[in-house]
C-alpha cells in the first residue's frame, strides 16, 4: 500500500493486534497515518494513545512528530471527513498519481471459493480501469470478469485506481497479494499468465528435532487466502527455548482426508479456522485421535497453538540443597 492507516481504539489503546500492524506498515515503508477511533466511547483516554505511540517510537503532530493523525468515531461519524481529507493531503505529499486510461493493473486482496458462486476474489485497483468482460491474470489464475460489484455488493460495469472490487471470474483462486493485470484481449491475458508450479511432494515432519527437541508440526485449513498468510506468519513465530512449531500444510478450504492422514502420520494438531468439517472426515477425526482446534478469530486459533506448544515443554527441575 502507499499509504497504511493504523487504527487504534481510544478506550483500549495499543493491544498486540495493533503492535503487529504497526510493525507491518513500518517494514513495508508505506506512509503511515493514525486514525483514533472510539473518541465517543466515555472511558476514551485519547492522550493515553498518543503516549503508547510515542513510547513505540510514532510522533504524531503535537508530540514533537510528523505523524498525521486523526480522532474519529466511526459509530457517530465525528471526525470522518477530516480523516479523509487528511488521506487526500497525504496522497499529494507523497504525489500519488494515476492514469485512468490504461488497463487496470493491482493486487489481489482477497481470494475463496463459494460452492454456489464459484471463485470470488476481491481486487485493489492500483492503476488503470476496470471493465466489466475484462480479463484479469494473476500469476498461474487467469479469467474473464463475469460479476463485478464494490464493496457495498452493488453492481458496477467500471472501477478506476483506489477503489475495491469484487470479481466473480477466476478459473482458480489466485493468491492473495499477488500483482494482476487486465486486458480485452484473450490472446495477450495467455500470455500474461505464468505456468503453473508443479505440486511438491509434502514432506513430513518429525515430532523432535535436534538434541530431542519436541516440535509441534501444525496442518492449517482457512477459509480464505488473506487469512491463511497471516496464520502462517503467526503460527511460526511461535517459538520457544525446548520446543519450536512447523507448519506442514496450509491450504485454503474445508477439511479433508488427506489433512487427517497426514496429521496422524506426522502427530501433528490441525487448526482450523472458519471452515466446515464434513461427517465422514468428522468420524476419521474421531477414529485417527487427531487433535483439531477450531476457531472464528485468529488470535484464539494461535493462542491455542501456544497453550499446546507449552504442554511439550519439558518439567522444569529445581534443586534444592
Amino acid at each position: 500500500a502507499d499509504i497504511a492507516v493504523l487504527v487504534v481504539a481510544a478506550d483500549e489503546g495499543m493491544k498486540q493486534q495493533t503492535e503487529e500492524a504497526l510493525t507491518q506498515i513500518l517494514e513495508s515503508g508505506s506512509t503511515l497515518l493514525v486514525a483514533i477511533n472510539k473518541i465517543d466511547k466515555p472511558e476514551a483516554n485519547i492522550q493515553r494513545v498518543k503516549q503508547q505511540l510515542a513510547e513505540k517510537g510514532i510522533l504524531l503532530e503535537g508530540w514533537g512528530g510528523t505523524v498525521l493523525a486523526s480522532e474519529l468515531s466511526a459509530k457517530t461519524g465525528k471526525g470522518v471527513p477530516e480523516f479523509l481529507d487528511l488521506i487526500l493531503l497525504a496522497s499529494e505529499v507523497e504525489e500519488l498519481k494515476a492514469d485512468p486510461k490504461v488497463p487496470a493493473s493491482g493486487v489481489v486482496l482477497e481470494a475463496h471459493k463459494d460452492a454456489r458462486i464459484g471463485n470470488i476474489t476481491t481486487l485493489l485497483i492500483t492503476n488503470g480501469t476496470l471493465h466489466h468482460g475484462d480479463y484479469v491474470v494473476s500469476e498461474s489464475a487467469m479469467g474473464k470478469i463475469k460479476n463485478m460489484t464494490d464493496t457495498q455488493g452493488a453492481r458496477i460495469t467500471e472501477a478506476t485506481f483506489s477503489a475495491p472490487v469484487i470479481i466473480i471470474g477466476f478459473d482458480e483462486l489466485p493468491s492473495s497479494g499477488s500483482v494482476f493485470r487486465a486486458t480485452t484481449d484473450k490472446k495477450e491475458a495467455m500470455g500474461l499468465k505464468k505456468e503453473k508450479p508443479r505440486a511438491r511432494t509434502q514432506q513430513i515432519a518429525a515430532s523432535t528435532g535436534e538434541e530431542g527437541k519436541p516440535i509441534l508440526g501444525v496442518v492449517v485449513k482457512s477459509d480464505a487466502y488473506g487469512t491463511s498468510e497471516a496464520l502462517r506468519k503467526l503460527i511460526s513465530d511461535l517459538q520457544f527455548k525446548s520446543v519450536s512449531v512447523r507448519i506442514l500444510r496450509n491450504e485454503v478450504g474445508d477439511l479433508n482426508e488427506s489433512d487427517v492422514l497426514l496429521a496422524k502420520s506426522s502427530k501433528a494438531v490441525i487448526a482450523a479456522f472458519k471452515i466446515s468439517i464434513p461427517g465422514p472426515v468428522a468420524k476419521l477425526v474421531q477414529f485417527s485421535n487427531v487433535s483439531v482446534l477450531s476457531a472464528d478469530v485468529v488470535y484464539d486459533l494461535v493462542n491455542g497453538i501456544k497453550e499446546m506448544m507449552r504442554e511439550l515443554l519439558p518439567p522444569e527441575i529445581t534443586r534444592i540443597d
